[in-house]
């Protein structure tokens, strides 16, 4: 079985990058124009295959309309590890009619520390272009700029039709001798098996765009894994009640789910909603356990994922531990990853591959049925904005359970 290490729906997004996913050491980027959809749910998801609508925001995606100023969405830090795997729905995506007279820079792996300085990372393994005639460039090296793009790895032949949602799969090896392989809609359309893509491991990858002068695009359903998935979609769910909470303040008082349960938008907030509503902790060793909406069944469940965006509100070193609970029966939590916080908000994710209660791929009855979390650690000053659970759903056509119940049936 692929181990999956992130999965994005980019069903949260707003103007200046709160909470636009994934920090864990920097938060967003230089400038943010063009970061999100300038009108909520105008355009339209991947739309072959058809699949039901389910959850939040499933016709949303993330969007550059079109040039503006360089823009790091987000960065998203992950182990060092020699291969990856990135799959995506991609499309050219120019409404303003842009000339698209140079690259447009949407991804790029690195490694090391955070560098950006005017965009630039000189510690660049990988980065993938838009080209001006809608075909998709590989540079290895240099920094990650369209002056400085590094060494041309592969430029494949196939283009893109504007305004058209292909699924892309970037199959990447690095360090010298490495491999390079590219899919289209599950056909390769590139391979070089002995390929330079550097001397050291990425750890992180970006996504931003640059710059003046290009037309813009559009990307949903991010996966990265250690294998190829095939075409895949991810699904968002929000919290619908409360387990536990105590020791956890809800602002506006009342109820702890409904103020984190974000939705995109509505009127002049934006998702997350900053502090607008939101749950403290004043300590350590509080959880906050919440069920989940039911996702709609169609598919085999390749990964789960909690999210939460949080940040500390005081100067104190507190750390949020994200949590499941995925027998309801049991009153044992498991706690996932931890993260230390920032005094801005960022979104933090744990994945969990299989169920933990079979071992096997979850069915949506499980997920309906685990109870996820926060939990605060460290100073324990913990402030929580948004916290959605995610999934990703094979598109391939393979076997899957919904789960037990009158609805359970397996393909």
């Amino acid at each position: 079985m692929a181990t999956v290490y992130f999965i994005d729906g980019f069903d949260h997004r707003n103007y200046s990058g709160l909470g636009m996913k994934y920090t864990d050491n920097f938060r967003s980027g230089i400038g943010t124009a063009n970061q999100g959809d300038t009108v909520p749910g105008a355009y339209a998801a991947p739309a072959t295959p058809t699949i039901p609508s389910n959850g939040i925001g499933d016709s949303n995606g993330i969007f550059f309309i079109n040039s503006g100023f360089g823009a790091i969405c987000y960065t998203k830090t992950l182990a060092q590890r020699n291969r990856y795997v990135a799959g995506f729905h991609y499309k050219s995506h120019n409404p303003f009619g842009q000339p698209n007279a140079i690259d447009s820079l949407f991804f790029r792996w690195e490694y090391g520390s955070p560098v950006f300085i005017n965009n630039q990372n000189p510690n660049t393994s990988l980065s993938i272009r838009q080209g001006p005639t809608n075909q998709l460039k590989f540079y290895a090296g240099g920094v990650g700029t369209t002056s400085s793009p590094g060494t041309l790895v592969a430029n494949p032949s196939f283009v893109f039709t504007p305004e058209t949602w292909y699924h892309v799969e970037v199959d990447a090896t690095f360090g010298p001798g490495g491999k390079l392989k590219i899919y289209v809609n599950s056909t390769q359309v590139f391979e070089d098996l002995n390929v330079n893509l550097g001397t050291v491991n990425p750890d992180r990858f970006s996504i931003r765009h640059q710059s003046f002068g290009t037309q813009g695009w559009a990307m949903d359903d991010l996966y990265i894994a250690d294998e190829r998935l095939g075409r895949c979609r991810v699904n968002t769910n929000l919290p619908i009640g409360d387990v536990s909470g105590s020791g956890w303040t809800p602002t506006p008082s009342g109820i702890l789910y409904s103020a984190i349960d974000d939705r995109q938008f509505t009127g002049s907030i934006v998702s997350p909603d900053s502090d607008i509503t939101r749950i403290d902790a004043t300590g350590p060793d509080l959880t906050s356990l919440h069920n989940f909406a039911e996702f709609s069944c169609y598919g085999r469940v390749l990964a789960a994922a909690i999210n939460a965006t949080a940040k500390k509100p005081s100067l104190s070193a507190p750390t949020i531990k994200l949590v499941s609970r995925p027998d309801p029966t049991s009153l044992s939590v498991t706690e996932l990853d931890e993260y230390l916080l920032t005094t801005s908000y960022a979104t933090y994710q744990s994945v969990v591959n299989l169920s933990p209660l079979t071992g096997g791929y979850w069915s949506d009855r499980e997920l309906k049925d685990a109870i996820w979390g926060v939990r605060s650690g460290g100073s324990g000053a913990n402030r929580v904005t948004a916290m959605f659970l995610e999934k990703l759903v094979s598109l391939e056509g393979l076997s899957y359970d919904c789960g037990a119940g009158s609805n359970s049936y397996a393909y």
